[in-house]
C-alpha cells in the first residue's frame, strides 16, 4: 500500500539545519569580534550584545516561519 508523502518534516528539518548554521555563524562572529585590537572587555561586551541580537533574530525568523506554515 502506498504511503502518503509528507513535506512538513523535511521542511522542519531544513529550517532547523539553516537556523543551526546561522547560530554557528553568529557564534563564530562573536569569537572573531571579541578578539579585535580593542581592549578585550570593551570588544567582548559589544560582541556579546551583537551575538544576543543575532540569536534573537534567528529565533524570531524560525518562529515566523513556523507560524506562516501552520
Amino acid at each position: 500500500m502506498p504511503r502518503a508523502m509528507t513535506t512538513h518534516p523535511v521542511d522542519n528539518a531544513s529550517e532547523h539545519e539553516a537556523a543551526a548554521r546561522l547560530r554557528r555563524r553568529a557564534w563564530q562572529a562573536y569569537l572573531e569580534d571579541s578578539h579585535t585590537g580593542e581592549p578585550y572587555e570593551a570588544a567582548e561586551q559589544e560582541a556579546w550584545q551583537r551575538l544576543q541580537e543575532r540569536l534573537a533574530d534567528i529565533d524570531a525568523e524560525l518562529l515566523l516561519a513556523h507560524g506562516a506554515g501552520t
